[in-house]
């Protein structure tokens, strides 16, 4: 996020897309979700705004969660169970989505 935002060009979106199972069992030093909210809360600028978007696949996804911690930018998160319903989030996201 703050890498495309420091990127920034007036009149060219930006756009950042993150897969996840919602697991967070990688790197025990990571920010909670609650901190992550905070960081992207802090980052946010309107002068500088980057799309978020979350693609959450698997039954631990927490979806949920995810659309919490995205609030502060008005990020989206799009659940996906198939391959099928990865190709259409791709579309969804490259048409810039229906929620920005």
């Amino acid at each position: 996020y703050k890498a495309a935002q420091a990127d920034y060009q007036s009149g060219t979106p930006s756009h950042v897309v993150l897969f996840t199972d919602g697991k967070n069992e990688d790197d025990p030093g990571s920010l909670t979700a609650n901190e992550l909210r905070k960081a992207l809360a802090a980052a946010a600028d309107p002068n500088r705004p980057v799309l978020l978007t979350i693609i959450s696949f698997g039954p631990e996804s927490n979806a949920e969660l995810l659309g919490k911690i995205l609030e502060p930018v008005e990020g989206y998160v799009d659940p996906v169970r198939t391959a099928a319903d990865v190709r259409a989030v791709f579309i969804h996201v490259a048409a810039g989505g229906v929620h920005h």
